[in-house]
């Protein structure tokens, strides 16, 4: 099996991502019909007209709370036209990846069915396609999410210093779209690893090209946000962890001078408690998980908008003040912060909470059972009668079921970086890839709510893991079978 993890299946004894064996005509019409099949979707995936939702404006207008680049984006070109660019750039990206594929696979021809499996599938989704029109970060962070892979595949390949800056450019620029990005800096030094060995004489520069420039571009975008919103410039930190804060049990704070930060402490302690209270008898996870992130976000918005309207506090001021009592309640009871981050991981691993058949009425059962909720009139959706979706039943095993095969996949690369071992290239692609996704769950389980956008937003790094994971472990399986016949 060493074997196998370390060199591949074939007879070659090189990083399987290397030089492609393809036949030069195979590769050529391949990437034909790839340009041909990029452009079509791009032609489909045209909006006619910009789709907006209630964080649209925000980017429009470039709120404090939002970093630079997709503001940027939105006014540098025009509401319509960088619309009407995101499902071109997202295409772009897909065929560089082919492309970098194409290029890097060694076992022959019939990887051409798995590089088009991946762009299939990311195309085909028609929940992540509708982002393509909206005015929001999706589509946008879902392109620099492709580069990355397409990098990663190239950096496997070369273990060149150009191919470790492209890759820490991608991170700063993805960053700068959207703050979930930061995950990805973990990914970074986990690449370099796999390629240790081969690194020798020059590791420290690669250190520092794998993470220098993204750490840059991070501090340039958080800079120039700050000094062109001045004293306004704030984030959503303070909303998230104030929320987080609100879920959680933890032992009272000590008294304070302060009236504002009393105010906190109580509403934390005191105000929500009837929400934990009403969470702890939810007869069921995946029911509960759907209560229990509406309620995070009402603790976001509505369910706090009355008492920090009450404190006639500046934005700014407001989400430090929310951001630093938060924290400290969290501070005081981590483990139970701990389970509420599991809870929001797994969340965005199981698709439809409360419309999966024998979940749907236990939550009418228990909503009806209940009434009034805590904060009931500023909740969303929950008021709604959960209807049975019989595709759920197969939709969400398979969802999991992929949760745990990248959650393998991840756990290889991560053994194999702490052994500073070059893996087999499929298998160690899938493996980044994996690793992508899982620190991005994590990041959003540890900062925000578990909802299904985010889900979907990792949705390309799924799929490429998945394809290239079962091409090797097929291709092992063969020649087993082989060794065995």
């Amino acid at each position: 099996m060493k074997r196998f993890l370390l060199r591949g299946p074939g007879v070659s004894l090189r990083p399987a991502l290397s030089k492609s064996r393809l036949p030069c005509h195979v590769n050529s019409y391949s990437k034909i019909a790839i340009a041909i099949l990029c452009v079509a979707y791009s032609l489909l995936m045209l909006p006619h007209v910009p789709s907006f939702t209630d964080d649209s404006q925000t980017y429009i207008a470039f709120a404090p709370v939002r970093t630079a680049g997709y503001p940027l984006f939105l006014n540098l070109f025009g509401i319509r036209a960088a619309v009407a660019l995101q499902p071109v750039l997202y295409s772009l990206a897909l065929f560089f990846l082919a492309c970098e594929l194409l290029r890097s696979l060694t076992a022959g021809a019939r990887h051409v069915v798995i590089v088009f499996l991946i762009l299939l599938t990311c195309m085909g989704n028609p929940e992540l396609n509708k982002y393509h029109a909206m005015v929001m970060t999706e589509s946008l962070s879902m392109t620099a999410l492709i580069w990355f892979l397409c990098v990663i595949v190239f950096f496997l390949r070369t273990a060149s210093i150009s191919a470790a800056v492209m890759a820490s450019v991608v991170v700063g620029l993805a960053s700068a779209i959207r703050p979930s990005a930061y995950a990805l800096l973990v990914t970074l030094p986990i690449m370099v690893l796999f390629r240790w060995k081969a690194l020798a004489g020059r590791r420290s520069v690669m250190l520092a090209a794998v993470l220098c420039p993204a750490l840059s571009l991070i501090a340039i975008e958080r800079s120039a946000t700050s000094a062109y919103h001045g004293a306004a410039a704030t984030s959503l930190a303070g909303r998230h962890f104030f929320a987080k804060a609100g879920m959680i049990e933890a032992p009272e704070a000590a008294a304070s001078d302060d009236a504002p930060t009393q105010l906190l402490n109580a509403t934390l302690q005191s105000r929500y408690a009837p929400i934990r209270a009403l969470l702890d008898v939810v007869p069921r996870w995946d029911v509960r998980d759907a209560l229990s992130e509406s309620y995070e976000g009402c603790l976001e918005w509505s369910c706090i908008e009355d008492v920090r309207d009450s404190l006639h506090l500046p934005e700014a001021e407001m989400n430090r003040l929310a951001l630093r009592v938060g924290l400290a309640r969290i501070r005081r009871s981590p483990m139970a912060y701990a389970s509420l981050v599991w809870e929001r991981y797994r969340s965005l691993w199981t698709l439809y909470k409360v419309r999966y058949p024998d979940a749907a009425s236990v939550f009418n059962a228990f909503i009806e059972a209940h009434r009034p909720l805590p904060f009931q009139d500023r909740l969303l959706d929950v008021s709604e009668i959960a209807t049975p979706s019989t595709i759920g039943r197969f939709v969400r095993p398979l969802g999991l079921g992929l949760g745990f095969l990248t959650c393998g996949l991840a756990i290889i690369g991560l053994a194999a970086g702490a052994r500073l071992q070059a893996l087999d290239g499929r298998l160690a692609a899938a493996s980044l890839a994996s690793l992508t996704v899982h620190g991005a769950f994590l990041f959003t389980a540890a900062t925000c709510v578990g909802i299904l956008r985010y889900t979907i937003g990792m949705w390309p790094a799924m799929m490429t893991a998945l394809a290239l994971g079962v091409a090797w472990l097929a291709d092992v399986s063969m020649v087993r079978a082989r060794k065995n016949g």
